[in-house]
């Protein structure tokens, strides 16, 4: 029935996706990057006049309705934003890298620059010849040039 707590459980987890995704993505001044990213920036340009506050709440339970069918999945992450289908091992895994290529990304860079920063912070921990030195190393140099070619370059 309407009014039993699995109803509003079901109905609130799509809304709250819902939300989130508006919220983080169409709502945020940010600039996003990424595959996904670079769409979602093209569809905001088209939020501009008097009736955002109207299509905002459109988007907002055509949305809703979407993740509630399984059309759309947004799920947050350590650069932004993904809006896979399916399950990301990678990000499972702790790869953060892997969202830089991914087609599903959305890329914030005031988050981009927070995890340059974190793994810059974290390499100090560890000796030059360790593995885990290596690893970072590589994910930071991944990260950077992320932040080089791709978001500086459009600036």
């Amino acid at each position: 029935p309407n009014d039993h707590i699995i109803n509003e459980f079901q109905t609130g987890i799509p809304l709250a996706t819902a939300t989130k995704l508006v919220e983080d993505i169409l709502c945020s001044d940010e600039t996003l990057f990424g595959k996904k990213g670079g769409y979602i920036e093209k569809i905001r340009e088209n939020l501009s006049g008097d009736n955002d506050v109207y299509i905002i709440e459109e988007i907002k339970n055509d949305t809703a309705k979407r993740v509630a069918t399984g059309e759309i999945k947004y799920t947050e992450t350590l650069l932004g934003g993904c809006m896979t289908l399916s399950p990301c091992d990678n990000y499972m895994l702790g790869e953060v890298t892997a969202c830089l290529g991914c087609d599903d990304s959305s890329i914030k860079e005031s988050k981009l620059n927070e995890q340059i920063n974190d793994v810059k912070s974290t390499l100090n921990n560890f000796n030059e010849d360790t593995g885990e030195h290596q690893i970072l190393s590589f994910e930071l140099k991944q990260l950077e040039d992320y932040k080089k070619y791709r978001i500086e370059r459009d600036v």
